[in-house]
Parts: C-alpha cells; structure tokens; sequence
C-alpha cells in the first residue's frame, strides 16, 4: 500500500494542564557586589573545550553531524558574507557580584545574550573570542568560564534505547488477520488517548483542552503541519501571536522595493547589485541575488542546488495593497529523512523563499505579510527530484510563478500560518510556519535607540522585538521548526486528529491508516525555538507573560501579556550540574521555579533519558515546582506481531522504561512527579517530511 499521506515517527511527550496563582514581582533586582570565591588560576578557570581553538565558531555547539550539513549549505551556494558574528564560542560565565560585575563582563565579550541570576552565583551567556576567554578569566568575580553546550544533544529523539527498541522489531511479522484480532482486542496501533483514558474525559466530561494555551519550548513548531493549521495558533487576547523565536532562527531581514505598477515591483540589487539575506543558525548576514533550494545527501555528500534569479527582477503582488512593500528572502533549514518511503534521501533541505511584507492600507504601518509558497515549494521539489534521481516527482514549473498574487495575506488577529495544500487532497504539504508574535534579538542586530542603525551597530544586549517592524518594514520572523522534535511534540499535545496517517515499518507487511489527535485536542498551541542557543528561560518569561524592563541588566517583570497556560518541555540536561550545582538549586531550575510562583504558569519537564540510576534527574526537570514527566512503556504490541518480551525488556505497557530518570533531587524531593508515554508511541511530524504526498 502507497503512503495515503504525511510521515508519522516514534517520540513521547508529556502534557498536563493545572494552574497555579501567585502575586505578581519583579525578577531580577540589581545586586550588590560579593567577593570572589574562586582561588584558581586564570587558565583553571577556562573550561578545556575552550582553550582548543576549534571551539571559536558559531556552529561549535552543535551536534557534529548538524554543523557539517549546514556548513556544506554555505559551501556550496558561493554567497558573499555582508557580516558575521566572527571566531566567536557560546559560553557560559559563572561569576559572583551584581550589575557592576555584569558590566564588566559585557565590555570583556562580543554580547551578554542572557542573564541567570541564582543567588550567589550567577551565569552569564555570552559569545566570545578565545581572547576575550582569556581575558575574562583574569577577571577576580569570574569563577569559571564553560563552553555552552546546545541543547539538541539533550532530547529524548536520540535515545539509544529507543533505537535499539526500533531494531527488535526486524524480521518479525504480522500478518493482515492477526492485526484485525489486535484490533478487535481494543488495542489499535496508535492507542495514546485510550491508553491513558483521554478519550473517555474526552466523552464524559466534555473536556479536550478548549480554552487552554499550550506553548512547546523545543527545536521549533511547525504550525502549518497537518493536524495544526492556522485554527490552532494560541494568540493574545490582541491578536499577537503566542510564539516567540528566542533562537533568532527565523528572523527574515527585508530590503526596498520600487513600484512599477498596481500590481508589480522591481527588486533593485541595491548592495551593489544584491540584497541581503539572513542565516539564523551561524548568525550571518549574505548578500544574495535569488531565490533558491539545496539538498544534501547526508552519506555521499552531493547535492543538488537550483535558483531563479529575482534581483533587479519585477514581481507581480495583489493590486489592493496601497501603501510602501518591502521584499526578502527567508531562510529556513530542514533535517529530513524520506528512507521510510522508498525514497533514498537523508540529509538536509534550506531553501531562500521570497516575501515581502506591505503596508496594506496606506497609513504608514507595515501590517500584512505575503510569503511566495509556489515558487519555493517549486524549488524544493525540483532539488529532492534531481538528487533522487526521479524518485520524487518533477515538479510542474508553472509552480514558480514570480507572483504574491495567489497567496493567502497573514496578519496578527487573522490568519499567521504560511501553508499551502499542492496536491490537492486538502492537506498541507508546505509550510514556512507561522509568523512570531516576537523574537529575541540574540545576535544584536538591532540597536536600542533606533531600529535604522542596525546594519553598523553590534549591540551588547539583546532586545525583545515585534515580530513584524510595523514602522519600518526592516523585518519579519517565522518560526519554524528544522529539527521535527517540538513539532511533534505539539502534535502529541493539541492535533486535531483531522488527517489520515500512514502506519508503516512497524512490523513486516503491517501498514493501514489511522487518525492521530492529541491528548487534548481543542488546546491552543503556541510555542518557542529555544533550544539552539539555550535561550529556554527567555523564552519561557515572554511565553509566561513577563516582559524586559531593562536588557542592560536582563530585568524582566510580569504583566500578564502574551501569555499561555501550560509550557511543555521535552528536554532535560546536565551539563550545568557537572560545575557543582544541586539539581534543584541550579540557575535554569530556580527561575523556572520564579516563573511558576509568579505567573502561575504551569511548567512541564521531561525528567531525562539518563536512567536507571537513583538521583539521575536532570535539570531542569529536577525543579521543585515543575511537573515532571518519567517516561513509561506502550509496547502492547509486540506479543501480537511475535516478537515476544525477552527481545527488549520491559514488556506490556505501562512499566517504567530502564532509561527514565529517577529522583529524589540533591535536597530530597522525589521525582518525576507523573510517569506517562514515552516510549514507541506515535505522532505527527513536520509537512516538509513528506511534501510529495
């Protein structure tokens, strides 16, 4: 049977919806200067990743096989770098004091990008020269300077155990009579929402999840995926979106446009000869000339790359817009892996899509945002054909029309989802995401008096920005999601369970479709890219309703805006907990603790993949006033296709799994709270993971 539509992939999530009530306060108060605790030497202090040289560039953090892939993009497409962040390693500067040593320290960096203040110990995120290193750690408050570690290696996607489990499932069969018997036994494959009585809250009582708001800190969330669509996007009771780009990742840098006619511009290549285009990831600047698409085979190395010119080109957009258009190019990159279907590619797929963003009106706002989908799914599509030799369809070229005029207007209070259906069974299979109601200005773009001097001043603190410049028209931000892991995550929270899933690959000859809801179906989702450079506690601040009062000092108060009910946290991490700190006293763990108390947010971590042993709960998950998740089997399964439990131990469902973190925490809490899902269960992925069908 052929894929009836969408990949679906094995993860586990946790959702649980309390509230909580506290007074509001003000978080992060200036603080007196304390004496150095630290008697070691400058060099002591520098953590050994970081006196290597290799450790200086934007993309050190990153799993090695991300950073390859993404530097072989750059490679290949020859663009001239505009700027960059330069030979710079996030690092993560513990040291004691208040504003006075935080003063001192971001005139030793390149930019303080975040602020935790624990207490007695604070840390300090920064981007730094190995020099600037050196320096800081001549400083007496410094009490050692870490190399920043992403916190993609931390996710529970790449559990070795859930790999292994995936390979016991070979050379077992099932055949189509036996699966109806399972079936019949009322265990259907994706059985989540039964399994946990969801479907009978669901039935009994009328509660879905209607009227909640839940945000995914994660690797992104792809808001236009079948299952979510522009009906799911939590937003402010104004409209604004409840999605936040604290990584800088979808920032979208526009440029002028000329008015040809009602109903054309021309794209002048106003930097001798091209237009700049934003690079979220190393934090770049290039100057480019087209629209474009590459994929790169993750095993060869080849690639395929096609572009179409559109500077000094004219493009056609709705007539109805009266007032200034500015244009650019949006940058987004995708691990995507299409083996499951035949199709041999594994790699990585970034496209430059056309946008422009209008002052529909006239009145001197830049208010509506129209993204070219036709062009851009073109170029993808003809790239994964080219480099699959034809197992991906060519696409039909009038896809790639150079025109706005056939796209769907996004506005903040209507529509924000950039998502299109090309093959005509009413699913999306494109999707720029949804537009960020704000983003983090992580790598200092935008100045703080005026919003016209960002292209010459580098600035130390990072600001909270609209995501669309309604004055200026300088830029926009979509959020997305490269990885696939947040997305799935919101799938296994609020999908409607409107689209028919393909199920294949679980055991030889088994494959049928279904329906995947969430647990809580008619919740909101909202969300945060945030895992990239670490930016968890902004992003969960903004998402709780706090807002900066002062970047200098990375002062942030609550007011009740923009905020959402429940924030989801698939991750976990140690490597804080390796400097000395209790794993419930570290900096992440006691602000989430703060943003719980005041906002009354509920808060929910993932406890960690690191088990069996005792204590073994990783922050911030170990965090008193979190609600955190261990993770318990769904292998119901596998006695119905003959594998049997001796293949992978333990069997059944409902057992909590060997690699599931254990408490209590270092002050004796017991921990996880609840132990749900986490193991081979089912949901919903990205629309670029199967964008042919």
């Amino acid at each position: 049977m052929a894929p009836s539509k969408v990949a679906s992939k094995v993860l586990a999530v946790i959702l649980a919806i309390v509230m909580l009530a506290a007074p509001a306060a003000v978080l992060a108060q200036p603080q007196q200067a304390q004496p150095a605790i630290s008697s070691l030497s400058p060099e002591e202090k520098i953590a050994p990743e970081l006196r290597d040289p290799s450790a200086y560039s934007p993309l050190s953090s990153l799993p090695s096989e991300l950073a390859s892939l993404y530097s072989k993009a750059v490679e290949a497409r020859h663009l001239q770098e505009y700027w960059s962040p330069g030979s710079v390693a996030r690092v993560a500067i513990y040291y004691t004091g208040g504003d006075e040593a935080l003063a001192r320290i971001k005139s030793d960096v390149t930019r303080v990008t975040s602020v935790l203040r624990g207490g007695y110990i604070n840390v300090a995120f920064a981007l730094a020269t190995k020099s600037q290193v050196e320096k800081l750690a001549q400083e007496p408050f410094v009490v050692r300077v870490d190399k920043q570690v992403s916190l993609l290696d931390q996710l529970s996607y790449y559990s070795p155990a859930r790999v292994e489990g995936a390979k016991a499932l070979e050379g077992s069969g099932l055949s189509s009579e036996a699966f109806r018997v399972a079936q019949n036994l009322g265990f259907p494959v994706y059985s989540a929402p039964i399994l946990l009585g969801a479907d009978k809250v669901w039935e009994e009582y009328g509660i879905n999840g209607s009227g909640v708001k839940v945000a995914v800190v994660d690797t992104g969330v792809d808001l236009g995926s079948p299952d979510l669509g522009p009906g799911k996007v939590a937003m402010d009771s104004d409209g604004t979106p409840l999605v936040f780009d604290a990584d800088e990742v979808g920032l979208v840098l526009m440029n002028p446009t000329i008015r040809v006619s009602d109903d054309t511009i021309y794209i002048p290549g106003w930097l001798d000869g091209y237009i700049w285009e934003f690079w979220g990831l190393d934090g770049g600047i290039y100057l480019d000339y087209s629209t474009w698409a590459i994929a790169i085979d993750e095993s060869s190395g080849n690639y395929t790359y096609f572009e179409i010119p559109v500077v000094n080109q004219t493009y056609t957009i709705p007539s109805s817009i009266q007032g200034d258009i500015t244009f650019g190019l949006a940058f987004q990159f995708f691990l995507a892996d299409y083996r499951m279907y035949g199709i041999p590619f594994s790699g990585i797929i970034a496209y430059a899509a056309p946008v422009i963003l209008a002052d529909s009106n006239g009145d001197g706002s830049y208010d509506t945002v129209y993204a070219d989908l036709s062009t851009a799914y073109y170029l993808v599509m003809k790239v994964l054909s080219d480099i699959t030799g034809g197992a991906i369809p060519e696409p039909d070229p009038s896809l790639a029309d150079m025109s706005f005029t056939d796209e769907q207007p996004l506005t903040y209070g209507g529509d924000v989802v950039a998502n299109r259906d090309f093959t005509g069974d009413g699913v999306p299979d494109f999707s720029l995401g949804a537009l960020a109601g704000a983003v983090y200005d992580y790598y200092g773009l935008f100045g703080p008096n005026s919003t016209l001097d960002w292209w010459s001043d580098w600035e130390p603190s990072a600001l909270v920005l609209p995501g669309i410049d309604s004055e200026y028209g300088l830029w926009i931000d979509f959020v997305f999601d490269f990885h696939g892991h947040g997305t799935s995550c919101a799938h296994v929270i609020g999908a409607t369970g409107e689209t028919p899933r393909y199920i294949g690959g679980t055991a030889p000859g088994v494959e049928f479709n279904t329906t995947m809801p969430g647990i809580a179906p008619g919740a909101k989702i909202g969300g945060a890219p945030a895992l990239y450079n670490g930016d968890v506690v902004t992003a969960q601040l903004w998402l709780a309703g706090f807002d900066m009062a002062d970047p200098e000092t990375y002062t942030w108060v609550y007011t009740g805006n923009h905020q959402v009910d429940v924030i989801s946290n698939s991750w976990g991490s140690s490597w804080l907990l390796v400097n000395g700190y209790a794993s419930d006293a570290d900096p992440t763990s006691l602000w989430e603790d703060y943003i719980t108390a005041v906002s009354g947010t509920v808060i929910v971590h993932a406890a960690g993949n690191g088990g069996p042993g005792f204590g073994s709960v990783t922050m911030p998950g170990a965090a008193s006033f979190v609600i955190t998740a261990g993770a318990a089997t769904d292998f119901y399964y596998r006695p119905v296709y003959g594998i049997g439990n001796a293949s992978y131990v333990p069997g059944g469902y409902g057992e909590v799994i060997s690699w599931s973190d254990r408490g209590p925490t270092e002050f004796g809490y017991p921990k996880p709270d609840i132990v749900n899902i986490g193991s081979f269960e089912w949901a919903g992925t990205r629309a670029i993971d199967a964008p042919f069908d």
